[in-house]
């Protein structure tokens, strides 16, 4: 999440988003806007969420809320997904409901408007393929994984150059020298890989 702040005015507006300003935006209103990265949600924001949607308090109460910030790796789309999931299902838990918080089934209906996003900002081909190589690390990652992964056939060029075009938006940096990809790219189904 990106908080942004703009001045105009003496007014200060404050705006969550899901991501950065695109560069073209900022250049033209720099002077007067901040960018700053939120932090995940906290379990008390996942359990406010659950209970805006409907969501009694012994759902909100019971250990079904830890599998639910794990496997959403406490994004609040993934989160507000799942929250609907659930309100869909009339808050019943079951053997079936708790597969698919741990599979991550729930967030299968982002997949055509996440893919959409990615289509839209990452417009070259090889970059879209590693970052989907990316995806398939699993878990936090240094610069060695990308020429690992960039390495095999078909091989991606200029991988490393490819990659920061990715950070920010579908990558972010976990340490000063590692880095995890997107909830919203990790909960994909498919590799859309070869």
């Amino acid at each position: 999440r990106i908080c942004i702040a703009c001045r105009d005015a003496g007014v200060l507006l404050l705006t969550l988003a899901d991501k950065p300003l695109w560069s073209s935006i900022r250049s033209l209103v720099a002077a007067n806007i901040h960018e700053e990265l939120v932090p995940p949600l906290l379990d008390e924001e996942i359990r406010d969420i659950f209970l805006q949607h409907g969501a009694p308090t012994e759902f909100v109460d019971s250990k079904l809320m830890k599998a639910v910030s794990v496997s959403s790796h406490r994004h609040p789309v993934l989160v507000v997904e799942a929250a609907r999931h659930f309100a869909a299902g009339a808050w019943q838990w079951s053997e079936e409901s708790y597969g698919a918080v741990v599979s991550g089934s729930y967030a299968e209906g982002l997949d055509a408007t996440t893919m959409g996003d990615i289509r839209r900002t990452v417009s070259d081909d090889q970059q879209r393929e590693l970052l989907y190589r990316i995806k398939l690390i699993g878990s936090s990652f240094g610069q060695e994984y990308i020429q690992w992964i960039s390495d095999v056939s078909p091989t991606v060029e200029r991988a490393h150059e490819r990659f920061t075009g990715l950070i920010g938006l579908w990558v972010q940096r976990d340490t000063s020298t590692l880095y995890t990809v997107s909830p919203l790219v990790a909960s994909l189904r498919g590799s859309n890989l070869p």
